[in-house]
């Protein structure tokens, strides 16, 4: 249940998060935002941090130290350029629609959690794949399979936080959630920032009309869900918990709707209801589905 519970709610303030990275877009560069968000979470994990230890203290073995320093590298590097990829995208389409094709990570975080990490999937979990993948299709496809640039980028984002996904599986068994997120934020943050001083010349006058669409992704987006999904993937399986994060594509229609004025048409909504359904479908418990099938 908590796993359920702490995936959805980063879900959704994921899915809102399109609207406000669409209105930054407007005024910052793509690698400005993300040196942004990731100089305001990661103070704000640090202090996190060092409150719960101040409360309760640890001892990190050297081990374990060694394997957060590689997971932070490893997940940072893949963050930096899955958000950065992301938001060079969304300044040329719907934040709605972003949101949906950045979701396409749900197709391949099985396949690759079959090929590399020797996950065994159920049926149910296959079905509501393809569920999921049908609600992606009515979404994203309209007269004809057509991919402009913006849509090929948030593709490729799509890719990478897959092969992210799996990778923060792999560290987050073995070390605190918060504290890889900690770090792979600072890691991020700093190939953000170097990047964005050598190409887009952030300062506070281009900050200013944006500051608080940055500050939501900072801190929300940034420090409070990817926490969060830290957390629900050392509880759950990649794989359900993945399915369950897809969510926060429904929740990007939401959001680009609410913020930003645009209009969910009748496709895109029997989109959302397949999606929801096969999350559902996901999250049946199996004894619940065993006693149904040996019902009379």
């Amino acid at each position: 249940m908590k796993t359920a519970v702490f995936a959805l709610l980063a879900a959704l303030i994921w899915g809102m998060a399109f609207a406000f990275q669409r209105m930054a877009a407007e005024y910052i560069g793509p690698f400005s935002l993300n040196f942004y968000r990731g100089v305001l979470a990661t103070p704000c994990l640090g202090a996190f941090l060092w409150l719960r230890r101040r409360k309760t203290p640890r001892a990190a073995a050297p081990g374990s130290r060694r394997r957060l320093l590689l997971g932070g590298l490893v997940c940072g590097a893949l963050l930096f350029l899955a958000a950065n990829l992301q938001q060079k995208g969304i300044e040329g389409t719907e934040a709605g629609k972003a949101g949906f094709i950045t979701t396409l990570y749900i197709i391949l975080v099985p396949v690759l959690g079959v090929a590399f990490l020797r996950e065994r999937v159920s049926l149910r979990l296959w079905v509501s794949v393809a569920a999921a993948t049908v609600g992606l299709y009515l979404i994203c496809v309209r007269s004809g399979f057509t991919l402009v640039r913006s849509d090929m980028l948030i593709l490729l984002c799509a890719v990478v936080y897959a092969v992210y996904i799996i990778m923060v599986d792999i560290f987050v068994r073995d070390v605190d959630p918060v504290a890889l997120s900690f770090v792979h934020f600072g890691v991020s943050a700093v190939l953000s920032g170097i990047l964005a001083f050598a190409l887009e010349s952030p300062s506070w006058a281009t900050l200013r009309p944006c500051f608080w669409a940055v500050a939501y992704v900072g801190v929300f987006s940034s420090a409070v869900a990817y926490t969060l999904q830290f957390t629900a993937q050392q509880l759950g399986r990649p794989v359900t918990v993945t399915l369950l994060l897809s969510m926060e594509s429904a929740f990007s229609l939401l959001g680009g709707a609410v913020l930003l004025g645009e209009r969910l048409t009748l496709r895109e909504g029997l989109g959302c209801l397949v999606m929801f359904c096969a999350v559902i479908l996901a999250q049946l418990p199996e004894e619940w589905l065993h006693r149904k099938r040996s019902a009379p």
